[in-house]
């Protein structure tokens, strides 16, 4: 009997190379890795990914390269624009997943495939002794402390907020007016920060874990809090500044990440305590941080409603 061909999309990360070795081995189908490169993979990283493709299994490797096609039809126009999400982040960011999974598609139809693999991270990750099962079940733990690859994001947005360069190192002082939604800034937080102008040891103290549960992101975030400035001052600040966002709510009631869990929803919850305020939100990082900002992406690419395909809810946690 002739073996099903399938065709994986292969990044050469954890979930990808499981995908190979599995469907080969367990499955017994004839597996074809893809890499549809658009511009992210450097000619070692291409040449490993063949090698260990091969190792794992894989009847066939190849590269599909997609640079030319994903920069004429989409990155060129979004550069020109200076198109941004949120007015930070390049609208770039996942919209190359829509020429990955093109470029994939035509392979397939090409070898006349019978199905499609790819795999979930969209990191390339690799494996290690943490990523296993028996490490990460009823388990809790922190990693890249002080150090996680977002940090230098986090003080871009803060930069933004305080007015301070962006390449400046060590810790980020509080300073400068800060401005509330709607525009104007609030004499009381104008005096906050003005205080805090000699306070050169204010710091950003990211320490991100990792928990038994297998999607989202929940951030718990404290400050000092503004004199003057009351629990319902802080609740009208994140209402106002989420109002025209289509996913991302404020809730006066406490959050948990079983509200946000196959949904492309983004909940805040603010809250005042003893002259400091803390700042909670959740998020599923495998709708609302990959797959459903990609689609998310495309809406606004080809100008369609921000919300389109995306109005989920979750059927279960």
């Amino acid at each position: 009997m002739e073996k099903k061909k399938v065709v994986v999309a292969f990044s050469g990360g954890l979930d990808t190379s499981y995908n190979v070795m599995y469907l080969t081995k367990e499955m017994g189908y004839e597996v074809y890795a893809a890499c549809a490169n658009t511009g992210g993979f450097s000619e070692e990283q291409l040449k490993t990914n063949e090698e260990n493709a091969y190792k794992l299994g894989a009847v066939k490797y190849v590269t599909l390269d997609v640079t030319k096609e994903y920069y004429e039809k989409s990155l060129r126009y979004m550069i020109y624009g200076n198109v941004l999400r949120n007015g930070t982040y390049p609208i770039s960011v996942s919209s190359e997943r829509i020429f990955q999974a093109l470029a994939i598609a035509r392979y397939a139809n090409e070898i006349g495939a019978d199905a499609i693999a790819h795999g979930s991270t969209g990191a390339g990750k690799k494996p290690g002794e943490t990523t296993h099962f028996s490490y990460r079940s009823d388990n809790i733990s922190i990693y890249r402390l002080f150090t996680h690859q977002h940090l230098a994001e986090i003080k871009q947005n803060l930069s933004k907020v305080i007015q301070l360069p962006v390449d400046s190192t060590g810790p980020l002082p509080l300073r400068g007016p800060l401005p509330l939604a709607g525009g104007g800034n609030a004499s009381s937080v104008n005096q906050a920060t003005e205080s805090c102008q000699n306070n050169a040891d204010v710091k950003i103290n990211f320490v991100p874990l990792r928990g038994d549960f297998a999607r989202g992101i929940f951030a718990s975030v404290y400050t000092r809090a503004v004199e003057g400035m009351s629990q319902e001052d802080y609740q009208k600040l994140f209402e106002e500044y989420y109002a025209a966002s289509p996913f991302v709510f404020h809730s006066k009631e406490g959050i948990s990440m079983k509200e946000v869990v196959n949904t492309n929803k983004g909940l805040v919850h603010v809250e005042l305590h003893d002259g400091y305020v803390h700042i909670a939100s959740c998020i599923d990082n495998l709708v609302k941080g990959a797959a459903g900002q990609a689609v998310q992406n495309m809406n606004l690419m080809f100008g369609l409603p921000e919300n389109t395909g995306l109005r989920l809810k979750p059927s279960a946690f």
